[in-house]
């Protein structure tokens, strides 16, 4: 519906973006409401369905983003175990014990760094959410009841 629509597609994609603050969208959408005469509702629809199919898009590609970091967190909580067993050996030699302590110090620093950013990277998907739903509020004030 909004492919053929080059003006509700430019919106769509303007409004969805999250750089652009939910007032200035809600702007945008009731100058875009104001200026329609024919297709009102379909074109609000078709607006919503595309800033719905873009805020969809981004959620999935965070979601990826999140699976992806879980599982690179998982390899180094892996790797600070075996370190951890590694240096309870009594057969290694002091330099090889020094070595395996800086690198679990660093390990342990970008893990404690990664935990760090884990409870911002899980807040954007809902962050998403909450905009596809304000957008759709602000959308669906102009349709016809």
């Amino acid at each position: 519906m909004w492919a053929n629509d080059g003006e509700v597609a430019r919106l769509g994609t303007q409004i969805a973006a999250r750089r652009i603050p939910l007032a200035t969208a809600g702007k945008r959408v009731n100058a875009f409401a104001r200026g329609l005469d024919t297709k009102h509702d379909e074109r609000l629809t078709a607006l919503f369905g595309r800033t719905l199919q873009i805020i969809n898009a981004d959620r999935a590609s965070l979601i990826a983003g999140i699976k992806h970091f879980a599982r690179k967190q998982a390899a180094l909580t892996a790797r600070v175990r075996e370190s951890r067993v590694a240096l309870k050996s009594d057969t290694l030699s002091d330099e090889k014990r020094a070595g395996l302590e800086q690198i679990l110090a660093w390990d342990l620093r970008i893990y404690e760094d990664r935990e760090k950013l884990q409870k911002y990277l899980c807040e954007q998907p809902v962050l998403l959410e909450q905009r596809a739903f304000a957008l759709g509020r602000i959308i669906g004030a102009h349709l016809d009841h």
